[in-house]
């Protein structure tokens, strides 16, 4: 980590990144502190260190900016920085994600190229072995990637990587779960509790967290505007990410059938379209005036009268109803007569 931070504080040469290389000394000598006698909590030791690697990206500057991402991905290496994660119980600002989404923040308004690096850092922290993966923590890195996909103009490199970035950990939280249900016959795996941490949670926990991740991306693509597509066809990527990836018995919990009936269905729905009330949506058979009778083709030959709900055949013959009446027996007499091989009665 010294070195990076090292390599920063000369790279930050002039006058107006003074306040940047005094950040880059401060942290080296906490580092220092930290490998003497002197012991610094992880989560000041952290705020320490990614100071300035925050300040370097906020200064708009790619040199600089890519040599703090590269310091972040230190950070999740460095044992130093992320001793104790699983027995820490400070308060959210300082834990490991809170500080690394702090110091990302300004992500929307960077470069391209450095956009699509910040994609890669925050897929490092989702895959860190001290990570806690539930549904909390990947929404805030998935509202990074939203903000920054709405600020980029729809340039494809970027938007290409947030589209990876957001497939990938949002199906990596269903795969968990499914993993957890198949693993051991279904049985829950626990560790003993002194050894037990809060990154290894329930299937009950883990199918609540995507219940609620999906929720709250079927109300994201609720109120996106129509005139924005884009914007719909990725958060529908991201709930198919999901959906493709849950176990086979997520239909048993009630507060997922609910979401699925009540929410997105509705809401894939409203995105179709309705043809009666939206004239850009046309049938491919053509509109053949009004007094004319509407059929559908049904195959082998026949059509639906859609005003009498009978068949006919394409030579303009009368069949029998699809659906005789309940009080007659399940056969068409009519077809009983004429020996047609094709009614389904």
């Amino acid at each position: 980590m010294e070195e990076i931070l090292r390599k920063l504080q000369k790279e930050a040469s002039g006058h107006k990144h003074k306040a940047l290389r005094d950040a880059c000394v401060c942290a080296c000598e906490t580092l220092e502190l930290q490998n003497g006698t002197g012991k610094v909590p992880p989560s000041k030791l952290r705020e320490r260190c990614l100071l300035p690697l925050q300040m370097a990206l906020e200064s708009k500057s790619t040199k600089l900016g890519q040599t703090a991402l590269a310091g972040m991905q230190k950070v999740l290496c460095d044992s130093r920085l992320v001793a104790g994660l699983g027995l820490e119980v400070d308060m959210l600002e300082k834990q490991l994600l809170s500080q690394m989404l702090e110091a990302l923040r300004v992500t929307p308004s960077l470069h391209e190229d450095l956009q699509v690096e910040v994609m890669k850092v925050l897929l490092c922290i989702t895959y860190s072995p001290n990570f806690d993966l539930n549904g909390d923590s990947i929404l805030r890195i998935a509202q990074v990637c939203l903000e920054t996909y709405e600020a980029s103009g729809h340039q494809r490199s970027i938007n290409t990587a947030i589209r990876a970035t957001l497939s990938q950990i949002l199906g990596d939280l269903a795969l968990q779960l499914r993993h957890r249900q198949e693993g051991a016959d279904g049985d829950e795996v626990t560790a003993p509790p002194l050894q037990r941490k809060d990154v290894s949670p329930t299937s009950q926990a883990l199918c609540e967290d995507v219940v609620t991740v999906l929720t709250v991306f079927c109300e994201k693509m609720e109120s996106v505007d129509s005139d924005n597509p884009l914007l719909q066809l990725l958060l529908l990527e991201c709930i198919l990410s999901m959906l493709s990836s849950c176990p086979p018995t997520m239909h048993l919990s009630r507060g997922f059938t609910d979401l699925v009936w009540k929410q997105l269905c509705p809401s894939l729905v409203a995105i179709m379209g309705n043809p009666v009330n939206d004239k850009s949506i046309t049938s491919h058979h053509g509109h053949t005036g009004a007094l004319e009778r509407d059929r559908l083709t049904l195959g082998l030959g026949l059509e639906l009268d859609s005003s009498s709900g009978a068949c006919r055949t394409r030579a303009g013959a009368r069949a029998a109803p699809l659906a005789p009446p309940p009080s007659q027996p399940r056969s068409c007499a009519p077809c009983v007569t004429s020996r047609q091989s094709w009614c389904v009665w």
